[in-house]
């Protein structure tokens, strides 16, 4: 069974390109995890976009990506430091045109030192949302990634596009509710997203509560 890891990997390879492409996988990883290392403050990377958006995954699994990353050759390792640099096919994944998928039992690596019941606390809403309403979001994600040149996930991920799909907000004060939406991103893609849910929104729709 495969797992589909493309917006990690988008992730992944935006930091390596956020940090000029000029460091080594421990470290990339250290930024993606929102360490606080000496080295990562020093060169001022706490203020990077990239930095802390891979929280939700431990070293071992970044690093499992890492892996599968150089195993497609998307990228490649440089120089006597061992830089992570991105190859010609980064780009393709980056603008969501090509997926990445790893063997998912390989992946199922749980943080160390989680219980049970913590991992049960923190993790996050399933919803049961429409697979088509989803996908329909998905496509307009991709098009406006297409068109920004921006990788899709940091328009919005696949978690808040699903949380969209189950709530259905009709209106800017439902949509700024629905997690991994704020006022920016509202700004930028708000009313696009608006007006595709109204047109999937059926008219007897029941409202879930928030």
């Amino acid at each position: 069974q495969r797992k589909d890891i493309t917006e990690l990997a988008q992730k992944f390879l935006s930091t390596i390109y956020r940090t000029e492409q000029r460091f080594g996988q421990n470290y990339v990883i250290d930024v993606l995890r929102g360490s606080k290392v000496q080295k990562v403050l020093n060169n001022r990377h706490e203020d990077l976009s990239v930095y802390g958006i891979g929280k939700e995954l431990s070293k071992p699994q970044w690093k499992m990506i890492g892996d599968r990353l150089l195993e497609l050759e998307l990228i490649q390792v440089s120089g006597e430091y061992g830089s992570l640099v991105l190859t010609s096919q980064a780009r393709s994944v980056l603008k969501s045109e090509e997926s990445v998928d790893i063997r998912a039992v390989n992946f199922n690596i749980s943080k160390k030192g989680s219980s049970s019941s913590k991992k049960s606390r923190s993790a996050p809403p399933k919803y049961n949302f429409d697979e088509a309403i989803f996908e329909s979001l998905r496509a307009l994600r991709l098009e406006i990634a297409t068109e920004t040149e921006m990788p899709a996930y940091v328009i919005f991920d696949n978690k808040t596009l699903q949380a969209m799909a189950y709530f259905l907000p009709n209106n800017k004060d439902k949509f700024l509710k629905v997690n991994g939406v704020g006022e920016v991103k509202y700004e930028k893609y708000g009313e696009q997203f608006l007006a595709l849910i109204n047109t999937l929104r059926a008219d007897d729709f029941q409202e879930p509560i928030q």
